[in-house]
């Protein structure tokens, strides 16, 4: 079961969308009204009948009117999740790489062991092959203990 949580949200992911919606701010409703103790108060939502509605001037606001700064903010956003993403892909191969030589390792490991097992509970005669000639030559016990001695060295270092 996979579990997702705050951890799996990256730094880059969070400033990217504050900053996506925080361009989409613009709009937002501002209501403003005085108490009957003379004191102002200002909200995001109309809390009595004598709350007036004012407009603010804000950045995102003037933003939005000068086309050549949209499309400089947008190319800016889609080059940074390019880059997010061409990140996240060589995080993904990283990862895959890493699994790949653990993997490896972990078969290395397993044949390494067997062949030991099979030295220490064999029951027949080991032998080399001569590739060119073909011919067997049968392995003396101390022949043997030295390439149990070698793979206890491989299992050592490998494993």
């Amino acid at each position: 079961m996979t579990r997702v949580g705050m951890s799996s949200i990256t730094l880059p992911g969070i400033i990217f969308l504050g900053l996506f919606f925080l361009g989409n701010s613009a709009h937002a409703e501002i209501f403003k009204w005085v108490d009957a103790n003379g004191k102002v108060h200002y909200s995001d939502r109309k809390m009595n009948s004598q709350a007036q509605q004012i407009n603010i001037e804000t950045g995102a606001a003037t933003l939005g009117q000068d086309s050549n700064v949209v499309e400089q903010r947008l190319m800016h956003q889609k080059k940074y999740v390019n880059y997010l993403q061409s990140e996240r892909l060589e995080r993904q191969e990283k990862r895959l790489e890493a699994q790949q030589a653990a993997d490896k390792k972990k078969k290395l490991c397993a044949a390494l062991q067997d062949q030991l097992h099979n030295y220490n509970h064999g029951s027949y005669r080991w032998y080399e092959l001569d590739e060119a000639s073909g011919e067997r030559s049968y392995l003396s016990d101390d022949q043997i203990e030295s390439k149990k001695e070698e793979l206890q060295a491989e299992i050592a270092s490998n494993c």
